[in-house]
Order: C-alpha cells, then sequence, then structure tokens
C-alpha cells in the first residue's frame, strides 16, 4: 500500500491488513508516520508496528489468519 492510498483509506473496525501473507486486525494507526498497529499475537495489549508500504489491506469481512501463539511459561523455578 502506498502513502497516499493509506492517507485515502476510510479506517474503521474490522479492517484487515495482510502483513508477511498473514492476515492481521488493525488495532491502531499512526497517521504522521504512516504505522498501523496490528494485533499480531493473543493479547491485543501488545502491538507491532508496521508500515502502510509493507502490505496491503485486505477486503471487507477477510479473516484474519495471524498463528496463535501458547503464551504458558516454560523454564519456571520448579528446576533447580
Amino acid at each position: 500500500m502506498t502513502r497516499d492510498e493509506f492517507n485515502a483509506t476510510r479506517f474503521s473496525a474490522g479492517t484487515v491488513f495482510s502483513y508477511e501473507d498473514i492476515n492481521y486486525d488493525v488495532v491502531a494507526l499512526n497517521f504522521t508516520e504512516g504505522l498501523l498497529g496490528l494485533d499480531m499475537y493473543d493479547d491485543s495489549s501488545d502491538l507491532s508496528w508496521v508500515r502502510c508500504e509493507s502490505g496491503e489491506i485486505v477486503e471487507a469481512n477477510a479473516q484474519c489468519n495471524r498463528p496463535q501463539i501458547n503464551a504458558t511459561k516454560t523454564g519456571s523455578n520448579d528446576e533447580q
């Protein structure tokens, strides 16, 4: 997506962005820098910022296909 396309896009809830052939929900935007905050993990409090030129907006109502991350901890202090 070019910067002009980014600036002209009418973003809304449910916008999906394809980055490295994986679809992600767009949850934040930085218009000054041309960045999209993508929900790449199961925890939406951790955003990954990518440049608009790094991918494309996917058609409306597209399904996200981000990989599921197992957030359980391994190697706890139980090992001594």
